[in-house]
């Protein structure tokens, strides 16, 4: 259940996290990979961004207590699997190369919604 907080964040970061998912089915569905382990491997960098929010979201009904202010730093692995994942796609790709481009914008949407993450895990801003 979310509570005002946590509805802030999601109604701010919702296009972003649908755009990102697009970006991520839009490579597993181009991708020219008959082994489903390595076509997912091609779709994780929008996955990994998802995944942080989410943990954003839960986590934070955590980090206004000190004692859990560590939540806050395992918080940094998701951007960490996003740029590995997302350089792994430009690697691993089989398609055209020029798919590449939908990468741009969505390092602008991670940013997005890495910035909404930490303000819901620091309690800072308006969320």
């Amino acid at each position: 259940m979310l509570n005002k907080h946590h509805q802030l964040a999601l109604d701010d970061a919702i296009i972003s996290l649908l755009l990102t998912a697009g970006v991520s089915l839009a490579y597993l569905m181009i991708h020219d990979e008959k082994q489903w382990y390595k076509k997912i491997g091609v779709g994780m960098h929008g996955i990994a961004m998802i995944a942080g929010f989410v943990y954003a979201l839960k986590a934070s009904f955590y980090t206004k207590f000190p004692q859990y202010a560590h939540l806050i730093d395992i918080y940094y692995i998701f951007p960490g699997l996003f740029l590995i994942a997302t350089f792994w796609s430009l690697f691993r790709f089989k398609g055209p190369k020029w798919f590449h481009l939908l990468l741009l914008p969505n390092f602008l949407f991670a940013y997005w919604i890495g910035g909404i993450s930490l303000g819901v895990l620091k309690h800072s801003g308006y969320y």
